[in-house]
Formats: structure tokens, C-alpha cells, sequence
């Protein structure tokens, strides 16, 4: 069973605001500080979003047995993006995949619904709206 992480999603065609759903969902403790700065002043720029991303996938990267599969790239719309890594053949999923979704919460999350939310919906809430 080969499982990809991938950070940036397909296009959306029906996109469900959802930064206050992932909020209220995924940080019990409240958001983590490399992802402070930049939800605090309401707009998420491009870089942010590559920045957050990166550490992510940084923090994947020391993952025995995670492979960065894809970098961060933009695409030609310059709203969505890609970014994949993958745990090794023969590495146990059962361990590494937590440990990848770890890095994804802690880093970039909360920073790539809300890009989403924002260019989709021109803002995101801290509300949940689901």
C-alpha cells in the first residue's frame, strides 16, 4: 500500500469554507506558533503559504523512512499549489504516517485552509462554519 501525503489540493470546484471547521477540529490546544504569524493579521500572502508548506515538509523530511516525494511548486493559476512525500517501501505506515500528519498540523494546515478559504472566499473565518 503506497499512501501520498499531499500538501495543496486539486482544484475545488465546490470549495467549503472550512478554516474555522479545521480549527475547531485539529487544535484543541490552539494554533501552533509556526502558524501564528501568519493567520494573525487576517491575509495569507503566497509566501506564507510556500513558507509553511516548506517547514512542513522539512519536518517530513526527518522522518525515517519519508521521502519528499514532490517539492513545493505553484501551479500556472497561482492559487493552488503542490507538494507530496511518501513513506518509503518497506517503512511502517503505521508509524510514519502519524508522524507526517504531525508535521502537516504543526506547520502548514491551518496556513493552507485559509489560503484557500481567502481565494476562494476572499477571507477566512475563525468561526466554524460547517
Amino acid at each position: 500500500m503506497v499512501i501520498v501525503l499531499l500538501l495543496g489540493a486539486c482544484t475545488m470546484p465546490e470549495h467549503i469554507e472550512s478554516f474555522g471547521f479545521m480549527l475547531e477540529n485539529n487544535y484543541p490546544d490552539g494554533i501552533p506558533t509556526s502558524q501564528q504569524a501568519p493567520i494573525a493579521d487576517g491575509i495569507i500572502t503566497p509566501e506564507e503559504v510556500e513558507e509553511a508548506v516548506v517547514r512542513s515538509l522539512e519536518c517530513m523530511d526527518q522522518i525515517d523512512g519519508v521521502s519528499i516525494e514532490d517539492p513545493f511548486h505553484w501551479r500556472e493559476d497561482g492559487i493552488e499549489f503542490g507538494a507530496g512525500a511518501i513513506p518509503d517501501p518497506g517503512a511502517d505506515e503505521s508509524v510514519v504516517v502519524p508522524l507526517m500528519d504531525e508535521c502537516y498540523f504543526e506547520h502548514a494546515a491551518l496556513v493552507e485552509t485559509a489560503w484557500f478559504d481567502q481565494e476562494y472566499y476572499g477571507s477566512f473565518t475563525f468561526e466554524n462554519k460547517r
